[in-house]
């Protein structure tokens, strides 16, 4: 059996294209996990898969276009700089 894990691997515009169709349909919580693993291959293997200004633009779109945010309480957020 082939492992398709091993034969095939992302590359920036695999991820950057992934994180734009979560961009797209509003869901920044896997735009952001897919920005992370990309992050997380930077330097394995041939391929330097390193998070680029394309996928950072999308991941940032994705949750802008969020309808669930991580905290939309006022309260939850820092007020100052020594609170952050």
């Amino acid at each position: 059996f082939l492992d398709l894990k091993t034969m095939f691997r992302p590359n920036e515009m695999g991820y950057a294209t992934v994180i734009d169709s979560y961009s797209r349909n509003g869901d920044g919580t896997n735009a952001e996990r897919i920005l992370q693993l990309m992050k997380g291959q930077y330097g394995v293997g041939s391929n330097n898969n390193g998070a680029n200004v394309v996928a950072y633009n999308a991941a940032i779109t994705a949750w802008a276009r969020s309808t669930s945010r991580a905290s939309s309480n006022p309260k939850d957020f820092p007020t100052s700089p020594a609170s952050m």
